[in-house]
């Protein structure tokens, strides 16, 4: 009995000792298996990721696997087909902040064209014409790299005098070479295939296009619905894609807001040192009728800006520009800003500028591509006041 009473502390100590290993055994083997779903996780992550790339290389090379089915597109496209009064300019400009960062991901300045005085309030399809309108401009902008894009709309002579015709238009300077001349339907035949498949035993005709081209497709598809065609032109390194629509104009009486008369005639300065940018500005400050000083030249513009002869009331600065502006230059502008109370406009047409981190405290920002409503807003804006002398 006294033995074992003896062996009874040994047993206990080797219980403890087999639990210890026990519970070693399990924390290591836990461990094991985190480490292990830890690396299966990471695998299939990165298999994913490396098939998904290798099908998206395969689209961009043209690749001889068609991946989107024509049928899935017209789905999308055919919703509830509903005309209401709109204002066109409105709802163009809903979209143009996504192009502007689209646009600058792949290199590209984009600009819009929409005058102040054409008809605005009209009956449209608004869903369709915003799909056709956009999805053209992000297929262009997606085909090009490092150029300036030109969205927008001008009239055309319309059918009757309650009616008006737009042309839609994007134009770029580099070239498409996979765009065929005249209507792109030439162009999506040519990158689409028909495919034979087996459905339930039946053997049936399928189109499917190239997902590079699942854009244009698209649209293409829409204009057919708005009873209108997508042309496409190109001369020297130039592509211009547009479309026609004519809207029954609205009910609602059409003016034009007498917001900028208090403009005419006031000196501007344009701080550009893109041919484009600079023309992109003045072109819609002249339907203002201000008088802009100097024509397009940057060092003569600076020399207007710190000339105290000149007295301009605003001064449109582009943000790439002003980064190359010495820290006495800054403190120029800022000292003539509080003499005489300018209103300072700063512009970005790339995502890469569009932040300011300077030391101007009056001031207001603007992206292209820019609508010439919110160019007038932001004109209209209080200017800082002047300094008594």
């Amino acid at each position: 009995m006294n033995k074992l009473l003896l062996l009874l502390p040994s047993l206990a100590s080797a219980d403890l000792i087999q639990d210890s290993y026990k519970e070693q055994f399990y924390q290591l083997s836990k461990a094991n298996f985190e480490i292990i779903t830890a690396f299966l996780v990471i695998f299939i992550i990165a298999a994913l990721v490396y098939i998904f790339s290798l099908a998206n290389n395969s689209a961009r090379k043209g690749a001889h696997t068609a991946i989107v089915q024509v049928g899935d597109i017209i789905k999308k496209v055919h919703s509830k087909i509903t005309t209401k009064d709109i204002d066109l300019l409105r709802i163009l400009d809903s979209y143009l902040s996504i192009l502007h960062q689209k646009a600058g991901n792949s290199g590209n300045k984009i600009y819009f064209n929409f005058n102040h005085n054409y008809p605005r309030h009209v009956k449209a399809m608004q869903n369709k014409l915003c799909v056709l309108f956009y999805t053209l401009a992000e297929f262009v902008i997606e085909h090009t790299k490092n150029s300036h894009i030109f969205i927008g709309a001008r009239i055309k002579k319309s059918s009757n005098e309650k009616s008006v015709r737009y042309e839609f238009y994007i134009k770029s300077d580099c070239p498409i070479p996979q765009l065929e001349k005249g209507d792109i339907k030439n162009t999506l035949e040519k990158h689409s295939k028909t495919i034979k498949i087996i459905h339930k035993g039946k053997k049936e005709l399928k189109n499917y296009v190239f997902f590079e081209f699942y854009k244009l497709k698209t649209a293409k598809l829409v204009a057919d619905i708005l009873g209108t065609k997508i042309n496409f032109s190109s001369w020297q390194k130039h592509n211009f894609l547009s479309f026609e629509l004519e809207f029954e104009l609205s009910d609602k009486p059409y003016e034009v807001k007498n917001r900028y008369s208090h403009f005419s005639g006031l000196n501007t300065i344009i701080l550009e040192d893109d041919i484009c940018g600079f023309y992109q500005i003045a072109s819609k400050l002249k339907q203002f009728k201000l008088n802009i000083q100097p024509k397009m030249d940057l060092e003569l513009a600076k020399e207007h800006l710190f000339n105290p002869i000149f007295s301009p009331k605003f001064i449109f600065i582009n943000t790439r520009v002003l980064r190359n502006f010495t820290a006495k230059e800054i403190n120029q502008i800022k000292q003539k800003q509080a003499k005489y109370g300018f209103l300072i406009i700063l512009i970005s047409d790339s995502v890469a500028f569009d932040h300011y981190n300077g030391s101007f405290e009056n001031y207001v920002l603007l992206k292209h591509p820019i609508n010439i409503d919110t160019l007038l807003a932001a004109m209209n804006t209080t200017p800082p006041p002047r300094l008594l002398k």
